[in-house]
């Protein structure tokens, strides 16, 4: 594996004409880190530059993010055999010729990830380096908090001054930026990843790039960001650039690889929390697996914790409803009283930290019965039923609804049928007696039915709700029989699904 792939950083004391710049104008090679275009730094993107050499231009040889006030993130192969005093780091400029003497911040510590072995694609490739003095007037760049992210297909942005051309010609003066997909999530499996990016450390490494688009040599330690917010304007450092192929940049062989640093991310706090510059916290992700549990005027919620807690994991959570109902609790339930019976309500939750509040969870819509019985403790006066019958309990319920009678005061004839258009129509007013709601279904879809046919309205009525459905995917068949046992198992199912 080794002797095919290779960091993406130059080596340290790059000779005088090691990095050429682009050509002007350029001829035969796109002015990219490969396939992007020029951009302005925001600000918190750090150019490691070599203490020996005097022109900016040639002394970059990694790229670093900013995440605390005198903390910059980068490789630790960027690193790994260099002292302190050996370079110095220039954050917040977008080309490399207009830094200056005094742009060039020194380095007070470097610190690698434990464990980290020169060379080791399968490491982690991580290093923190304190600067000499705080960055003043630069907004550091937040680290994503969440253990699932990159997710496969994610939309990433690599930003750097490495190398433009796949052959490791040309290097970039000004501030390079394109968007590189995630090729890899943390569940694909060794074996796929090794056969994307040569990896195989799928939980640390994210596989990226594309047909135009690529990390080169000098992008090593730079950032690949992805938008923490759905309108893409706010960004969050997902991981930094680490090793790519061998062959040549851009390779058909197989794609670059970053270091992920959201399951490094307790490490790095803790470190630069020591250094006195603690890492920003982010207002928490949306939770997850919302659930109501109805009862009479009452309703117990629960949830699950959000995938991406900001980097504050002492959340509390707010359950709102509509038209009614709230609760605040700092577990994952609560209960909530009174709510209206007959009535739909609408509930969502939302997890706050030390940052502020997160997106709410996707609504869950909750009908709270009219009319509340407990359909399983039930009894009725049919003589025609053995005490056996799959149907007892069903009956009982639906006759304490008053919902259907028997033939006689005595009889129930659970041998009788009734058409299933019949039924619709018993499940139809089922619902609407018990929820105290309208219901009236969507254009019909069955070509044996009509809207102007008997019980049209009762059959789109159970087919929206999903209560039953057609004898084929195309007819209902309403005049097809069943029994009246088994009409009064689908009513007394209905009845549970909406009360319980």
């Amino acid at each position: 594996m080794l002797a095919v792939v290779a960091s993406i950083s130059g080596v340290l004391a790059l000779p005088a004409d090691a990095r050429e710049p682009l050509p002007d104008p350029v001829v035969d090679v796109q002015p990219m880190v490969i396939g992007g275009r020029d951009i302005t730094n925001p600000g918190y993107v750090a150019a490691l530059l070599s203490s020996s050499v005097a022109d900016p231009f040639q002394a970059q040889f990694c790229g670093g993010s900013l995440i605390t006030a005198n903390v910059v993130v980068t490789a630790a192969h960027c690193v790994e055999s260099i002292a302190p005093s050996d370079f110095g780091v220039a954050v917040g400029h977008t080309a490399l010729s207009a830094i200056t003497p005094a742009d060039r911040l020194g380095v007070a510590e470097v610190l690698t990830y434990p464990g980290w072995v020169p060379g080791n694609v399968d490491g982690v490739d991580i290093a923190l380096v304190r600067l000499a003095s705080d960055v003043a007037n630069v907004v550091p760049i937040p680290i994503e908090t969440d253990s699932v992210e990159p997710s496969l297909g994610r939309a990433m942005v690599i930003l750097g001054w490495g190398a433009v051309d796949p052959s490791r010609t040309f290097f970039a003066d000004v501030l390079k930026s394109a968007v590189v997909p995630a090729l890899s999530s943390v569940d694909t499996a060794p074996g796929v990843m090794a056969t994307t990016c040569l990896s195989t450390t799928p939980g640390d490494d994210v596989c990226f790039g594309g047909v135009t688009t690529a990390g080169c040599n000098g992008d090593s330690g730079g950032p690949l960001l992805a938008a923490s917010d759905p309108s893409g304007t706010e960004f969050e450092l997902e991981a930094l650039v680490s090793f790519g192929p061998a062959d040549q940049c851009l390779s058909t062989l197989a794609f670059d690889a970053g270091q992920r640093l959201s399951p490094y991310r307790a490490w790095i706090a803790e470190h630069v929390a020591a250094w006195g510059t603690p890492l920003a916290v982010l207002p928490p992700a949306a939770p997850g697996g919302l659930t109501v549990v109805r009862g009479n005027g009452m309703a117990d919620i629960s949830w699950t914790a959000p995938t991406d807690d900001g980097g504050d994991p002492n959340l509390t959570y707010t359950v709102t409803g509509s038209p009614g109902g709230s609760c605040i609790a700092s577990t994952n339930s609560c209960h909530i009283e009174p709510l209206t019976n007959g009535v739909s309500h609408k509930f969502s939750v939302a997890a706050t930290n030390s940052a502020g509040t997160g997106p709410a969870s996707g609504e869950v819509v909750a009908v709270f019965a009219a009319v509340l019985i407990d359909c399983d403790a039930q009894t009725h006066p049919f003589v025609d039923l053995p005490p056996g019958s799959f149907a007892n309990a069903d009956i009982g319920c639906i006759a304490s609804l008053d919902i259907t009678h028997g033939t006689t005061l005595t009889t129930y004839g659970p041998t009788e049928f009734v058409t299933r258009v019949q039924m619709a129509a018993f499940l139809a007013r089922l619902y609407r007696s018990i929820t105290g709601l309208a219901c009236v279904g969507g254009p019909l879809s069955f070509s044996d039915v009509s809207d102007g046919d008997f019980g049209a309205g009762d059959i789109g009525c159970i087919a929206s709700l999903d209560i039953t459905h057609g004898t084929t995917l195309t007819t209902y068949g309403p005049t097809d029989l069943v029994t009246r046992e088994q009409m009064a198992a689908f009513l007394a199912r209905l009845y549970r699904s909406i009360t319980t």
